[in-house]
């Protein structure tokens, strides 16, 4: 009787990954796949919001001199 062959991996949107070179051999094969915890990958994007009109460089450099502006000379 052969011995199995066992390859490691990783399964990633329904595509197996090897992380090793896959065997010169052929025969019946079977997937076992260990789920993980998922973790919610939230980004600093998702929290904030999505703003409607992106602005521009001189947009954001026009309002922040008339906000100097508005604080007077000290």
């Amino acid at each position: 009787m052969n011995q199995p062959l066992i390859i490691r991996g990783r399964y990633s949107k329904q595509a197996f990954i090897p992380s090793e070179p896959m065997p010169v051999a052929e025969g019946t094969a079977e997937l076992v796949i260990i789920p993980e915890a998922t973790q919610s990958r939230i980004s600093l994007f998702d929290l904030i919001g999505k703003a409607e009109r992106l602005r521009t460089t001189e947009d954001i450099m026009t309002q922040v001199e008339e906000e100097r502006e508005a604080w007077g000379e000290r």
